[in-house]
């Protein structure tokens, strides 16, 4: 309790203030708008950093009020957005007790590996070095051999900064069914990957609609580029205008929100 107390108020003690200054009506709207997006785009880095973090995520909100530790367990959750602390090399913070194994078996996610063998896990001791953007059983190792054997196209999407991997085998056995007969090309070893676009959608698709109400309010014409841009790539999956456009930003409102850095990602440092 008092090593979490110490670690929330370390992100606690500076709040910034808002300074609306310069702006017009018009922006302050587009404003708010943008605010909505970034809350969206936030339960999507949930979805990214852990695949159990939804469930878990709820379970300790739901108890946040049960004493001055679920409180503060609640708290530091929501500052990592996952149950491994930053400032102690990603260790977990919180142990299998409090996973919600026992009261939410949901809360695990059954696992098939490539190997063929199934399994169920809480969470482990230290982060997932591939967070969500794989399999939580793939390594290195099957990684490379299973793009080794694909197109050229096929080995871009899969390294791209834009995609998710994932196993048919999961999608088929989450139905009880797998037929190796729906495998596609480069598919031996189970992988596949898909776009943000997609994986997405139903996220991006409103971030997408908010970006686009926004930037016809505002009043900077390369703020309101970078805007339509940015709402357009979140559903097209391609960040290139959007990205010169962010570089040519001239506004008093400086815009990031986007797929950027791939801290997450510390297996390969791709996603």
């Amino acid at each position: 309790s008092d090593l979490l107390d110490v670690r929330v108020e370390l992100f606690t003690k500076s709040i910034p203030s808002l300074q609306l200054t310069g702006l017009g009506d018009a922006d302050k709207e587009a404003l708010t708008l943008l605010v909505r997006a970034a809350m969206i785009m936030d339960e999507i880095f949930y979805l990214q950093v852990w695949h159990s973090n939804p469930v878990l995520r709820e379970w300790l909100k739901e108890h946040a009020n049960v004493s001055q530790l679920d409180n503060l367990k609640w708290m530091y959750y929501v500052i990592n957005k996952s149950p491994w602390s930053c400032l102690d090399e990603n260790e977990a913070f919180l142990t299998t007790a409090d996973s919600a194994v026992k009261l939410l078996p949901e809360a695990t996610k059954p696992i098939t590996g490539w190997k063929g063998v199934q399994y169920r896990a809480a969470f482990p001791m230290l982060k997932p070095s591939g967070a969500n953007f794989y399999p939580p059983d793939m390594d290195k190792m099957e990684f490379k051999l299973w793009t080794t054997g694909l197109s050229l196209d096929k080995q871009k999407d899969a390294t791209s900064f834009f995609t998710v991997i994932k196993r048919h085998s999961q999608v088929y056995w989450d139905n009880h069914i797998f037929d190796s007969t729906h495998l596609s090309e480069g598919s031996t070893h189970d992988l596949y990957s898909i776009p943000y676009s997609q994986e997405y959608h139903s996220f991006l698709t409103r971030v997408s609609d908010l970006l686009h109400k926004a930037g016809d309010l505002v009043s900077s014409p390369s703020l309101k580029r970078l805007l339509h841009s940015k709402a357009d790539a979140f559903l097209s999956n391609d960040y290139h205008d959007s990205d010169i456009a962010w570089m040519e930003l001239d506004s008093k409102l400086d815009v990031t929100i986007g797929p950027y850095e791939t801290y997450e990602d510390s297996l390969f440092g791709y996603k």
